[in-house]
């Protein structure tokens, strides 16, 4: 997770009904969390900054047990926020530094992938 201040607070998410749409058999579903405790404050959705208003937590130690797991495996730092659905596809190889090895580089092949399954989910 790139510690950059617009990835620190704002998580880049996926929508609910899509992320159900992906099959558990599918690789691209381990991109996402969809029961990371949601510790933005400012959430606009009011279910965020305390297990009190999150409904996937009841109590404030796994609450924090959560979010220290996600530091833990992403290279997060205290100081992200966290947030369900977020995507979590890229590590740092240096976690908690703003080193911007997150450059994404992607093959020609796979843009013909996804207009092809775009054309296709359309055609159903």
């Amino acid at each position: 997770m790139f510690n950059g201040g617009e990835c620190r607070g704002n998580n880049k998410i996926i929508d609910i009904e899509l992320y159900e749409d992906i099959p558990a058999t599918d690789y691209r579903n381990k991109a996402w969390l969809p029961l990371a405790p949601n510790t933005n404050s400012a959430a606009y959705n009011g279910q965020g900054g305390s297990f009190e208003v999150d409904p996937n937590y009841d109590d404030a130690a796994s609450f924090d047990a959560a979010k220290a797991a996600i530091i833990a495996e992403y290279g997060a730092t205290s100081r992200h926020n966290t947030h369900p659905y977020m995507n979590v596809k890229f590590k740092q190889s240096r976690p908690g530094t703003n080193n911007p090895d997150d450059v994404i580089y992607m093959r020609s092949s796979e843009m013909v992938l996804i207009e092809a399954e775009a054309k296709a989910m359309m055609t159903t």
